[in-house]
């Protein structure tokens, strides 16, 4: 999840510096880029979390965020070599794939920080889980700009690969999480069929 979280310093900090130094589209678009962030977060966000209390779904929910999240790194990386209206659509798009992975992928991970969570010490879990995020926010500018900014489209790769292959294990691990809890399950239904007396 923390490794996922560092998608937020590529919209509040990757996407201003590239729009700004790299690309022919007006700098203007950063704060409308903002804008599509924010309205597709609130109407989908909902939606996008249906399901996710099941650890697999949950899982694959992280593992189609990281896709997505490639896929905006692609078009971030491509709006540089364009015009100003052909840059300005890609980095449209790039913006509702980046927006889309964020409402799949914060489902995600919610989902599986709740369903994880051992019940009688969900507290310390969750604050496990949310170190993740805290240290995603601290290293999310150093890595954006050390990938992206400073390296351009290979920097932008090598940061896509790294959101999809996070969801990838993300999805494996989640997995086989959940076929260990119905096994676990099973063992105890069988457990408390074997006490009952006939």
């Amino acid at each position: 999840s923390g490794v996922m979280a560092i998608h937020f310093g590529v919209t509040s900090i990757g996407v201003p510096l590239w729009v700004a130094d790299h690309t022919d589209a007006p700098t203007v678009l950063v704060s409308l880029l903002l804008v599509v962030n924010t309205v597709y977060v609130a109407l989908f966000q909902v939606r996008a979390s249906r399901g996710t209390h099941d650890i697999a779904t949950a899982g694959r929910a992280v593992r189609g965020a990281g896709f997505l999240l490639l896929a905006a790194c692609i078009l971030f990386a491509g709006a540089a070599y364009t015009g100003p209206v052909f840059a300005t659509c890609l980095l449209l798009l790039a913006a509702l794939a980046a927006s889309a992975a964020e409402t799949r992928g914060e489902a995600g991970s919610w989902g599986l920080a709740f369903e994880l969570a051992d019940q009688e010490r969900a507290g310390a879990y969750q604050g496990v889980s949310q170190m993740g995020y805290a240290l995603a926010h601290m290293l999310a500018p150093l890595v954006v700009t050390a990938t992206a900014i400073d390296h351009g489209t290979g920097g932008w790769m090598v940061l896509g690969a790294l959101f999809a292959v996070t969801g990838i294990l993300t999805a494996v691990l989640a997995r086989h999480a959940a076929a260990a809890r119905a096994g676990d399950q099973a063992q105890r239904s069988e457990y408390v069929a074997s006490e009952t007396p006939v």
